[in-house]
C-alpha cells in the first residue's frame, strides 16, 4: 500500500535467514503514528 511500510515482506526475511524483533517492530513500524511529521531540533536530535 503506497505510503504505508510495515517493513520486509516475510518471504523476503526468510530468503535471507533473518527475522524482525517483535520488540523493535512495535517501537518503530507503528502504523498509528504515520502521518506526524518528524521535526528535529537545532542539533539533529529528533522531537516527534
Amino acid at each position: 500500500q503506497p505510503n504505508v511500510w510495515d517493513g520486509v515482506p516475510d518471504d523476503v526475511l526468510e530468503q535471507h535467514g533473518v527475522a524482525y524483533d517483535e520488540e523493535w517492530l512495535a517501537k518503530c513500524v507503528d502504523q498509528s503514528k504515520r502521518g506526524i511529521i518528524a521535526e528535529w531540533d537545532e542539533n539533529g536530535n529528533l522531537l516527534t
